[in-house]
């Protein structure tokens, strides 16, 4: 059984691993650890509180149709089979941010709304 249904806007976050402060000089090649990849926006947060709340969450979203789209789509069935509704679009994007998190000091993100 569903106890709530969250509906709106979704992300796919992508955190590359810093060893220190990130590298902004144009023309630099700036080495990077593992990309951390994870849903984001207020519908996976949603989901997620509620989940760790000890109830159930169903989600519906609108994903680009691109190759994030199908990552989200994948990672949110995985979390949430059978309580997912998800549609896809030809045009936009699918939301996105890069989340530049340094070892020491506050985040920064990048993000396309999609």
């Amino acid at each position: 059984m569903i106890d709530i249904q969250s509906v709106g806007h979704v992300c796919v976050d992508l955190t590359p691993s810093l060893s220190g402060p990130p590298v902004t000089t144009p023309g630099v090649l700036a080495e990077v650890g593992p990309m951390g990849i994870r849903l984001g926006g207020a519908v996976a947060n949603t989901a997620r509180a509620i989940t760790a709340l000890g109830r159930t969450a169903a989600v519906a979203v609108t994903v680009g149709d691109d190759v994030l789209g199908d990552l989200c789509a994948a990672m949110l069935e995985e979390h949430r089979p059978g309580a997912t509704v998800i549609q896809r679009s030809t045009e936009h994007a699918t939301s996105y941010s890069v989340v530049v998190s340094p070892p020491e000091g506050d985040r920064t993100f990048w993000h396309h709304t999609g």
